[in-house]
C-alpha cells in the first residue's frame, strides 16, 4: 500500500507539470499570447470561486500581497476583473470577473479542453472513465485536505 501511494504521488508530480506546459504552450502562447500563466490561473481561480479576496488569491498563487496586487492591477486595466469594497466591511475588497473576463475565460477553457481532448483521443472509453473517476477522487481528496 505504501509503495502504491509513493508511486501515485510520483506520477502526479510528473504529469501535472506536463499539463500546465501544454496549457501554457497551446492556450497562452498560440491563442492568448497577451496573458501570462499567473493571469490565467488567477482568472480560473476567480471563475471557480466567484468572489475572492486579495489575500485568498495570494495564498492560492503562492505569491506575496504586493505581487498579487500588481497582477490584479493588470487584469483590472484589461477590464477582465473588478475590485469592489464590501458593504459590511469597507476594509475588505472582493475581486470578481467582469462579463469580458468571463467571456475570455470561457474561450480559454474551450481552447484548452479542445487541445487536451485531441491529446487524449487515442484512449478508450474505459480509459476515459478511469481518468475521470481518478480525477474526481483526487479533486475531492485535495479539497478536503486543504480545509484542514
Amino acid at each position: 500500500m505504501k509503495n502504491n501511494r509513493k508511486e501515485c504521488a510520483r506520477v502526479l508530480l510528473e504529469v501535472m507539470p506536463q499539463m500546465f506546459c501544454a496549457i501554457k504552450e497551446v492556450v497562452l502562447k498560440e491563442k492568448f499570447s497577451e496573458f501570462s500563466m499567473p493571469q490565467f490561473r488567477t482568472l480560473r481561480f476567480i471563475r471557480r470561486n466567484k468572489e475572492i479576496s486579495l489575500s485568498n488569491l495570494s495564498k492560492h498563487l503562492g505569491t506575496g500581497l504586493p505581487s498579487t496586487s500588481k497582477l490584479i492591477d493588470g487584469l483590472v486595466e484589461k477590464k477582465l476583473i473588478k475590485r469592489e469594497r464590501n458593504n459590511k466591511d469597507r476594509r475588505y475588497i472582493t475581486i470578481t470577473l467582469t462579463d469580458k473576463g468571463k467571456t475570455v475565460m470561457d474561450m480559454m477553457q474551450k481552447v484548452a479542453c479542445n487541445y487536451l481532448g485531441k491529446k487524449i483521443s487515442p484512449l478508450s472509453d474505459s480509459q476515459y472513465s478511469l481518468i475521470i473517476e481518478a480525477m474526481k477522487i483526487l479533486k475531492s481528496t485535495l479539497q478536503n485536505n486543504n480545509k484542514l
